[in-house]
């Protein structure tokens, strides 16, 4: 009996089940918010009827019958009727470990089984605890550093760029603002020394070889968050089959978390709002107050439902890969979490490194410099395998005898003379730019701003970088017969090595190229080139000759600088070898 609550039911049509074993059933769904009774009575049943075609509601699937909750996305039906910390609290329950645990006892009791839990007690001596309040961080930066981040009442979009002081005046204005941002910035990087990888998380992660070497999916998958309430996200799987782990250093988050096997391709009815009264793009307030409360009223398998889970200060959630789930603020809140690739989940994170990329050079620095000998015999048996014809896109060079059929190049062709000290860089000059001013690659670009010896430019493809160094820029040069580049393919979405043959006659931007180590001659646009600056550096490609064949260079990426000008190289087609700079 629910107190103050007067409990009204009818049913005008229930025909019994004309089929053996079938099941005669009558629901009757109890909500809070009469706003959503009324929308049930007046809206959902009549448009209902008319998409299943006059169906008895018998045969309803059980995604039609939970539409009955009420799920329009706006701030008029739903008027923030996300719940409060008390009532997530009585129904979170997720259960809580110490930090104490070892690595192998955590792997063996939640990551293998695949169990979200919370953690307590992680963070007790980490600066951030103390260091990291609004009132602190709103100083701790350059007015004119940038972040990823959305600000104000507008679409709930990220952008690249944000600067701190426009995220400083809505955080100390108690304005809506949402930072999600992975610290590549040099200024957001020192928020790494305040804390540390969980302890019974420390070691796990197969990916972190190829983070160190430069090699990221789409950066260090690791994120400093902070928001006002009602900010968050909607439903999602993280990406690349990576677990997360998320730590709340200010403020309470409500989490929903879905069974196994829940996702959002194959159960959108349950999580989508309703296009007839929501909003064009719902806010994820709206979406929390109509859909997420509810979240848990839905049997998605027999005995599985949703977890609503209450998350506070100091506590550190782990979320294995493939749990679809969603977090919404309960109030300001500052946060760090991260991804990582479990030996738990060898299958999917083989994958994943095996399909990213134009090349196979994330499987390969997982399979020579991270998997030990009984999990290469573990991939070595899935279908991801052999390396060099599963791992690459269709399209690309799958066989290794036609990767060591190299073209002879001269040395000399190498040698760069990208610095030019001469050459001061202004507002709207063609550059080449080193992206994110840190790798060896340098891709054709325009300024858009210079101020205090940094620059921001602007990419062909629409991508920019900011407060790029002097050192990052070099003067566009014109692409010389015989050199040696790389050049994208649109088909393949991959990028090749490829030899300048020529302009093409008539064409200011059309050049005739010829695929490295073959005979096609293509005509690429010459905003499709990058140019490579051929340091010896841990992660940068070079041509190197393998071994005893002194006549040939064979493409590769450095793994290591030896001493005494010797660097082991990881050679494209999966040979690693030792080469001397010359």
């Amino acid at each position: 009996t629910v107190p103050n609550v007067t409990f009204y039911s009818s049913v005008n049509v229930f025909e019994r089940t004309k089929v053996r074993g079938g099941v005669d059933e009558w629901r009757s769904y109890v909500s809070t918010d009469p706003g959503k009774s009324q929308h049930v009575q007046d809206n959902i049943l009549d448009d209902i009827d008319m998409e299943l075609g006059n169906r008895n509601i018998r045969d309803w699937t059980h995604a039609e019958r939970a539409r009955l909750f009420g799920t329009c996305c706006n701030d008029k039906t739903t008027r923030g009727g996300y719940p409060s910390i008390a009532t997530v609290a009585k129904a979170d329950s997720l259960p809580r470990i110490a930090c104490n645990l070892t690595r192998q006892e955590f792997y063996e009791q939640y990551e293998v089984p695949r169990k979200p839990v919370m953690i307590t007690g992680c963070a007790d001596t980490w600066p951030a605890m103390t260091e990291w309040t609004y009132d602190k961080l709103a100083t701790r930066f350059s007015n004119y550093s940038h972040w990823r981040a959305r600000i104000g009442d507008g679409p709930e979009d990220y952008q690249n760029g944000v600067e701190w002081k426009d995220i400083a005046h809505h955080m100390q204005n108690n304005m809506r603002f949402y930072v999600f941002d992975q610290l590549e910035d040099g200024e957001a990087k020192t928020l790494e020394n305040d804390y540390e990888i969980p302890d019974p998380i420390k070691g796990a992660d197969l990916y972190a070889e190829m983070k160190k070497r430069g090699h990221f999916f789409a950066g260090p998958l690791r994120w400093f968050a902070m928001g006002k309430l009602g900010s968050g996200t909607k439903p999602h799987n993280d990406p690349y089959a990576s677990d997360a782990w998320n730590t709340l250093i200010r403020g309470h988050k409500w989490w929903i978390i879905w069974p196994e096997g829940v996702t959002e391709d194959d159960h959108l009815e349950y999580i989508r709002c309703d296009e007839t009264c929501s909003n064009f793009e719902p806010f994820v307030r709206e979406w929390a107050s109509a859909i997420g409360i509810n979240a848990a009223r839905t049997e998605y398998y027999p005995g599985q439902y949703a977890e609503h889970v209450l998350q506070r200060p100091g506590e550190t959630i782990y979320v294995p890969d493939g749990r679809l789930h969603t977090v919404f603020n309960l109030d300001s809140t500052i946060a760090i979490t991260a991804n990582y690739g479990t030996a738990a989940n060898l299958d999917s994170v083989w994958e994943a490194a095996c399909f990213d990329g134009i090349t196979d050079i994330k499987a390969r620095i997982m399979y020579n410099l991270v998997l030990n000998s009984e999990q290469r015999a573990h991939v070595r048996q899935t279908r991801f395998w052999p390396m060099e014809v599963a791992c690459t896109k269709p399209g690309y060079r799958t066989s290794k005898v036609a990767k060591k059929q190299r073209e002879d190049f001269p040395i000399q062709s190498l040698s760069n003379a990208f610095y030019d000290k001469d050459w001061s860089p202004k507002v709207g000059d063609t550059a080449e730019v080193r992206y994110k001013g840190d790798v060896n690659e340098y891709y054709r670009g325009t300024i858009t701003r210079a101020s205090h010896g940094t620059y921001d430019v602007l990419y062909g493809d629409g991508d920019r970088n900011y407060k790029l160094p002097r050192r990052a820029l070099a003067r566009f040069r014109i692409y010389n017969t015989g050199e040696l580049v790389d050049v994208y393919d649109e088909r393949s979405d991959q990028w090749h090595l490829a030899i300048v043959r020529q302009p093409v006659p008539g064409s200011d931007d059309e050049i005739e190229v010829m695929r490295y180590g073959q005979n096609n001659i293509d005509v690429v646009l010459s905003d499709k080139f990058r140019r490579f600056d051929w340091k010896f550096r841990s992660g940068n490609r070079v041509l190197a000759k393998f071994l005893d064949d002194e006549t040939r260079w064979y493409p590769g990426t450095v793994v290591e600088d030896r001493g005494n000008g010797r660097f082991s190289i990881l050679f494209d087609d999966g040979d690693v070898a030792s080469a001397h700079r010359d």
